[in-house]
């Protein structure tokens, strides 16, 4: 891979070097070609990407254009013409150059994309997820299209309404969604969005809900239509309490901070922590997954509703011993 990078970048340098060495003409229709894989593109948009490009640097007419157009369709390229139905744009439907990959190859995509998935950065991930899509359209084999597409977790998600949920959660906007629960059917909510996060590769949106008045994270590829948004939203301040509780053994050596918590005592058997807590149910089930390494302090009520959960799962493993 190393010596194909340097090869590439050789051959660029000595191009830019010594551009008349080249044919313009086909170096014309293999640039015009990358621009359409990408998106699709008008003839005045054409002629201002050549003038950008180092090499060709020149402004060409409109005939010139439709030249080049028709060199690719000669080619074996389907382009559609511009008209006003296509926003009078050239759209690539498909074209006979194809990539191959082999097994091997496509594991170690799939292996790439799970590195880049546990890094919790989900925004590069999606990033990252369309440009495996080119490279799968570039196969020209569905199979293997479809297999590519599988690396990404994010897939199934609605890129229309994930771009709009970025935006109402960075203007803290209410709305009206459509969400299907897999327990009760389609059911519709009025939500504050706060932030989007994912965890085990799902995109949640967190929330207020005011079907349930509290805290809520909803799974995004559960979000089937955005159905309204409020015009007029007050600020809202989330419902929220300070707990606090420690932490010993191994779980107290890999806890990580984050902006609500606070550091109150440490030394060599356990640490203390004071954190605030929007929503209940997620911090629950955080203090379970630490298992008998923590201990709440206060407030009390968290700590009998903690108890009378821990003796409920108690006894209905009790119960299911007796019958067996």
């Amino acid at each position: 891979m190393y010596y194909k990078l340097v090869m590439v970048y050789n051959v660029k340098r000595n191009i830019e070097a010594n551009k008349s060495v080249i044919c313009l003409t086909a170096y014309k229709a293999y640039i015009l070609f990358k621009y359409l894989l990408y998106c699709p593109l008008s003839i005045d948009e054409i002629i201002t990407l050549y003038q950008k490009n180092s090499i060709i640097d020149k402004k060409f007419s409109k005939d010139t254009i439709r030249i080049t157009i028709n060199t690719l369709r000669e080619l074996g390229c389907e382009i559609e013409k511009p008209t006003p139905t296509n926003g009078n744009k050239y759209i690539l439907h498909s074209h006979p150059f194809g990539l191959n990959l082999n097994e091997n190859q496509l594991n170690i995509l799939e292996e790439i994309e799970k590195d880049f998935t546990s890094l919790n950065n989900w925004q590069f991930v999606i990033e990252i997820g369309k440009l495996w899509e080119k490279i799968a359209l570039l196969t020209n084999n569905e199979e293997v299209i479809e297999k590519i597409r599988s690396f990404n977790p994010f897939n199934n998600i609605d890129d229309k309404i994930l771009e709009e949920l970025k935006i109402y959660c960075k203007n803290k906007s209410k709305i009206k969604v459509l969400y299907f629960a897999p327990r009760e059917g389609n059911l519709t909510f009025d939500i504050i969005c706060d932030y989007i996060s994912s965890e085990n590769e799902k995109l949640y949106l967190w929330c207020y809900n005011f079907k349930y008045e509290s805290i809520s994270y909803l799974r995004i590829d559960r979000i089937l239509k955005i159905i309204s948004i409020y015009k007029d939203c007050e600020k809202f301040n989330y419902p929220q309490f300070d707990v606090i509780y420690t932490l010993k053994g191994q779980t107290r050596c890999t806890f990580l901070k984050t902006n609500n918590d606070e550091l109150i005592e440490s030394n060599n058997e356990y640490i203390k922590i004071k954190s605030i807590v929007m929503s209940e149910f997620n911090f629950i089930q955080k203090i379970l997954s630490y298992g008998d390494d923590c201990k709440i302090i206060e407030p009390q009520w968290l700590k009998t509703k903690l108890m009378t959960k821990l003796n409920l799962m108690k006894a209905i493993y009790y119960d299911k011993q007796s019958e067996n």
